[in-house]
Parts: structure tokens; sequence; C-alpha cells
């Protein structure tokens, strides 16, 4: 009994001399090349106006497949020696640097050349109160309202425009100004229909801006508010999100079954919209 125990511990020990071994063989990694492409970014922070020099630029490796399309390769090709670029839109350090970005060869940066091809830019009086307390720089997106004498009636405040794009504030454009500054003058960026209201609505009464959180983008209600709608004690509450659009039910024969939806006339500015709402609990809107 003792041989026959000797022998198992001698043959245990083997066993566990092979797996050891075998464990502690070294992992041959093989080691991937990515292919990358020299292209240049910007070694500091660069704004609108900012003139584009080769102190401003250098060439790093780049994933070739993810380089931004335009993305220059050379720096002769970016940086001139005679005529230079000037920046448009704000350039972060470490950023590639694209056409979009930059003027061409001796070319001035003007306003025009940051706006989208077939919108306009329209400038509007505000003052302290009317432009939020120099709070809305360049880049923000704004309400307009408008406030007018209502023929036979008192004043009343209209919401003209949703969802504006501020493209500069008296005579900057820069966005990124942090100090807020009393403003006398907002440009925006409108459509041609939108230049036209604005124009209009400058002659027949007073309008105003309302800064909008920068993930609010979506379309809000306008109603139309009057004196009788100032009431004592209003709580600000925040605006709970629109419900889901109903759910339509279907027929046996697989038509829509419109029985539960009524007919209502909603008026945005000046267009009247038929639209179909569901009747809640029997009760008609």
């Amino acid at each position: 009994m003792l041989g026959l125990a000797g022998l198992l511990a001698i043959f245990a020990v083997f066993l566990v001399r092979n797996y050891v071994a075998n464990q502690s063989q070294p992992i041959e990694v093989t080691e991937q090349t990515i292919p990358t492409t020299r292209i240049a970014v910007a070694t500091t922070m660069l704004v609108f106006g900012n003139r584009l020099g080769s102190e401003h630029v250098r060439l790093i490796d780049w994933p070739t497949s993810s380089m931004p399309p335009g993305a220059f390769t050379d720096l002769e090709e970016l940086v001139g020696k005679d005529k230079q670029r000037v920046v448009l839109r704000t350039i972060e350090v470490g950023e590639p640097i694209l056409p979009s970005k930059i003027t061409g060869f001796g070319e001035r940066a003007v306003l025009s050349s940051v706006m989208e091809e077939a919108m306009r830019a329209v400038t509007i009086r505000v003052n302290d109160v009317a432009g939020v307390a120099g709070f809305v720089f360049p880049g923000d997106k704004v309400d307009i309202l408008i406030t007018r004498e209502e023929e036979g009636g008192g004043p009343i405040t209209d919401v003209l425009l949703q969802n504006i794009k501020v493209l500069g504030i008296d005579q900057k454009s820069e966005e990124t100004q942090d100090k807020p500054a009393v403003a006398k003058a907002v440009t925006v960026e409108v459509t041609p229909v939108q230049a036209q209201k604005l124009a209009l609505a400058q002659q027949v009464g007073q309008l105003s801006l309302s800064l909008r959180h920068m993930s609010n983008l979506g379309e809000a209600p306008t109603p139309t508010i009057t004196v009788a709608d100032l009431k004592d004690g209003e709580m600000n509450v925040t605006p709970e999100p629109a419900p889901p659009p109903a759910e339509v039910k279907t027929q046996s024969n697989g038509s829509a079954d419109h029985s539960d939806l009524v007919p209502v006339t909603i008026i945005r500015g000046l267009t009247p919209m038929v639209e179909s709402v569901p009747v809640e609990n029997g009760v008609h809107p």
C-alpha cells in the first residue's frame, strides 16, 4: 500500500508539472497595424476672423478609415506664403482643419460665408430687456415675439418665429463669447419669407427675444396672449412632454376605424388646418 501510494504521488507530481509547464508557455501576440494618414490639425484655438498661419497647424497621424472628408494632408496646400486663409468657424485644439471652416487664399471672413445657402440674414433692433439682458450669443437659438396693439382692443403678444439661429450680436459673430453684453441689434438667420415678416413686424410692433434651451428645438404651442391672460399667482411649471399619438383602431376588414375621431380646426399663424382628434372617455374636445 505504501509503495502504491508513492507511485500515485509521483504520477500526480508529473501531471501537475506538465500542466504548469503548458500554462506558462508564452502567448504569441500578432500586432495589427492600423493604416494612418497625416492630416493637418489646429495647435491652438481659432475663432472667426483669425488668420491661419503655419504656427497654428501641424500634421498628425489619423486613422485612414475615419479621416474627415476634405482634410488637408499637405501644409503647403493649407498655408500660403503670399496670401493667407481666414477662419470662418471656431476650430478647437487638435481638431482637423476642413475647407468649410476656412476661406480661400486672400479672401475675407464675411458673415455670408457662414450662412446656409438658401437663408437670409436680417438684423432686428433690441434693447437690454428685449435682448435677454445680453445673455444671447451667436449660435444660440431663440424665439422672436411681437407685441402690438390689436385693432379695437388692447395690446397682444404673439410668437412670430421659432427656433431661429442667432448669427451675430451688434457687429460680433464669434460663437466663443462667454461674457454677457447688452446689444442694440441682433442678426438672425431666416428664410426669405421670414425676412419679409421681420421687416413688417418691426414697423407694426415691438420685437423681443426668448432664449431657447440648446436641446429644445421642437415646435411649441403659440397662443395669442392678451391683457386678460395676465393672471396673478400663476405657477411657473415646466410643460409636460407631448403625449404619444393616439392608436388608430382597425376594423375587421383591415381599414382604419375613425369612429372615435372628430375634426378640429387649428389655426397656426394665418393658416387654418383641420386635424382629427380622438375622443377621450366619450367627451368631445
